[in-house]
Order: structure tokens, then C-alpha cells, then sequence
């Protein structure tokens, strides 16, 4: 029979956890050595993490497994304001890690430097890929980045695919999400880089799914969406980049060479920090990995 063992742990805020383990001892013993070195860390109970809103749900399912993971002697203090606010926090030392959709600015750095007399750490979470989907009776197998916004733009608007496709007289009906979309946002940026707007009349859907759900219902249909969203109702399009076309996958978003993806970072105030090290550490590991994937993203290698 194996033995019960009880013991409590105290932390730097003063507080008293219990914990119950029924198992070996030497399961016991790494349990036991695991939680000594979170609480032996300052401040060990939270990890601060402001930024983008983009990244908050990912960020939330990162908090409560972690929080399992470390049998709940971390938490995750988590905003999602956006990444200026995420760098702002960071740099007046009220977050340990920023959560950004893009790259730190030079000021943004400058700052940092200037107030910690170091560079914070960049580490990229995740990549986060738009597929652009049709019908599966649409013969188009690839656009050009100019097609797209003929098909999603005002500007030269097609009305229907056979300018696009010879043979396929159907009209475009572009399947969009509304304008308070992280994807929305993300997409228009990456099509249009400020010249240019969604056309009138693009149907707004209610969340990814029902961009799918809209375009396998309808064969003239174009719509965007991440990647893992894809059913055997709609097929991804390759987007052509130099006349070579390019599909969207893991691998296309890792290399960069698939137009429609942007990276996820944290930046790190004190990467040496070990709470923050063991927290990155697992972020990187298998667990890590998978809820990235499960949360519609593409993990790093």
C-alpha cells in the first residue's frame, strides 16, 4: 500500500498552501522539490502578462493549465489592453512579460533601456496563419495577392469569378468578420497595408466557424479564417507570391514564405527570473505546444 503524505508550503506573500499526495516516494520527492523551487522564488505566486488582446485567450488557456501544471502554487495575472499597453507595463516594471502581435518598436526599446539598463528578450509564442477558403465546386486553386483584393476591395471590385477563373460563372460573395475582429483587423492589414477597404455588401459572420459554415454553403463564396478552422465543406486557397504559389500550412507559416501569417512574441523583462524561465520553458515544451495548435495557431518547432 502505497503511503499518504501531507506537508504545507509557505511563499513570499505570506501564505500557507497544503498539499495531500498519495503516491511513491520518490513521486513524492519530486513533487515536494518541484514546489520548494516555485516558492523559493520571489513573488513566486504570479506571473504578470499584459498585452494584446489577440493573444488573451490563448493566454487564458496558458494560465489555467499552468496553473494545474504548478499545482497551483503560480498564477497568471493576465490583461489583453493591446501590445503598446503591453510595452508600456513592461517598461514601468508592471509586467514580467509582454504579450505582442508585432515586433517591439525602436522607442519602445529605448525606453526599456533606459529605465532597466538592459534589452528585454523576444521569444515567439506562436504564428497565427489566415487561410482564405472557397467552395469545393470553385475550380480556383490559387489568387494573387492583387486578385484578393479585387474580390474583397472596393477598389476594381470582380462581380464574378470567370474574371478570376474562366468557366466558373458564379457571382463573389466575400464572407468577412466584423470590424471588432483581431482577424478581421489582421487580414485587412495584411491585404490592403492601408490603401484600400472591404468592399460593401461583404457578409459579416459571427466568429470562424460560421465563415466556414457560410462559405461551403455557397459556391460563389470567399472567406478568411485561421487555418485549423478548414472542413471537408471548404478548401484553402494558395496565395501566389512571385508567381509561385504558395499553400498555407505549419511549414509555409514557420519560413515565412506564406504571406498571411504574423508571429505571437512575449518580450521578457527578466528572462533570468526563475519563475519566468520555468514558465517559458514550458511554454516551449509539449504541453505548451499543444495548446497553442488546440487554440488555432501554429507552434514554433
Amino acid at each position: 500500500m502505497r503511503p499518504d503524505f501531507s506537508f504545507e508550503l509557505e511563499h513570499g506573500r505570506g501564505g500557507r498552501r497544503r498539499f495531500a499526495v498519495r503516491a511513491g516516494v520518490g513521486l513524492w520527492a519530486a513533487l515536494l522539490l518541484n514546489a520548494i523551487a516555485i516558492a523559493d522564488d520571489d513573488d513566486a505566486a504570479t506571473i504578470r502578462i499584459s498585452g494584446s488582446d489577440t493573444m488573451l485567450q490563448l493566454n487564458l488557456t496558458f494560465s489555467e493549465a499552468y496553473r494545474e501544471h504548478t499545482m497551483r502554487t503560480v498564477v497568471l495575472d493576465v490583461r489583453g489592453e493591446g501590445s503598446s499597453v503591453g510595452f508600456r507595463d513592461l517598461i514601468a516594471g508592471d509586467a514580467d512579460l509582454a504579450a505582442s502581435v508585432r515586433p517591439m518598436r525602436d522607442a519602445e526599446l529605448a525606453r526599456f533601456k533606459a529605465e532597466h539598463r538592459k534589452s528585454p528578450t523576444e521569444h515567439v509564442v506562436a504564428y497565427a496563419l489566415i487561410a482564405v477558403f472557397v467552395h469545393p465546386e470553385n475550380p480556383c486553386r490559387s489568387v494573387s495577392a492583387g486578385q484578393l483584393r479585387q474580390l474583397f476591395g472596393s477598389v476594381e471590385p470582380v462581380a464574378n469569378w470567370k474574371e478570376i477563373e474562366p468557366g466558373f460563372d458564379a457571382e463573389v460573395v466575400p464572407v468577412g468578420r466584423s470590424n471588432s475582429s483581431a482577424t478581421y483587423g489582421a487580414f485587412a492589414k495584411h491585404l490592403f497595408n492601408g490603401a484600400g477597404e472591404f468592399r460593401r455588401g461583404t457578409a459579416t459572420a459571427n466568429g470562424s466557424r460560421a465563415v466556414i459554415e457560410w462559405v461551403g454553403a455557397t459556391p460563389g463564396a470567399i472567406g478568411y479564417s485561421g487555418l485549423s478552422y478548414e472542413t471537408e465543406a471548404v478548401r484553402a486557397l494558395s496565395i501566389s507570391v512571385d508567381g509561385e504559389p504558395v499553400k498555407p500550412s505549419a511549414e509555409t507559416a514557420r519560413d515565412g514564405s506564406y504571406p498571411f501569417t504574423r508571429k505571437l512574441y512575449y518580450y521578457a523583462a527578466d528572462p533570468g527570473a526563475p519563475k519566468v524561465k520555468r514558465f517559458l520553458d514550458w511554454i516551449a515544451g509539449t504541453e505548451g505546444s499543444r495548446l497553442v495548435e488546440e487554440s488555432g495557431f501554429v507552434a514554433p518547432e
